[in-house]
């Protein structure tokens, strides 16, 4: 590591050993435990928790899908130039306008189904809400409720992958 690299987590290192000192130790103990890996995984969690009720990013959204599916998706939008969360957004917008309905995809039967892996992406919190309430609205005369990652899943699916739905 560079020295520099290295100088925020020495700086900390002091500040606890002046806190000791000062007779602190609950806040030398606070700084230590932020220079460890928990306590650093500990801090990032709160920032971004944080930035999430700021409004400054939104909320992660995993949705599920074959492992196969999702890197086509993420090759195909790759080159295309194409940004998974915005077209995540616009499909969320189609749906809300009507213009836009989630296929279905048959169950597999049980211990049949591909190895399934997280899609991660962060689309707009009030486009997710409203989606999952009109998903909700729909439920008496479709027997489903399609939320918002049925529609993410079958727009993005539909549009970046090749392999049958």
């Amino acid at each position: 590591m560079r020295p520099e690299t290295l100088k925020p987590l020495v700086q900390l290192k002091q500040a606890a050993t002046r806190l000791r000192a000062a007779d602190e130790p609950e806040l030398a103990d606070a700084v230590e435990y932020v220079t460890t890996r928990e306590g650093n995984t500990a801090v990032m969690r709160a920032i971004m928790q944080q930035l999430e009720i700021d409004g400054e990013i939104q909320p992660t959204l995993a949705v599920t899908m074959p492992e196969p599916v999702r890197e086509e998706i993420k090759a195909t939008a790759k080159a295309k130039g194409e940004s998974l969360t915005a077209q995540a957004n616009e499909a969320l917008a189609a749906f809300l306008a009507g213009t836009y309905f989630p296929a279905t995809r048959p169950r597999a039967a049980y211990g049949t189904a591909e190895r399934r892996v997280n899609l991660n992406l962060r689309p707009n919190r009030e486009l997710r809400i409203q989606a999952d309430a009109r998903g909700k609205e729909m439920e008496s005369e479709l027997g489903w409720a399609p939320r918002a990652s049925n529609v993410i899943i079958s727009w993005l699916w539909e549009k970046f992958c090749t392999i049958p739905l």
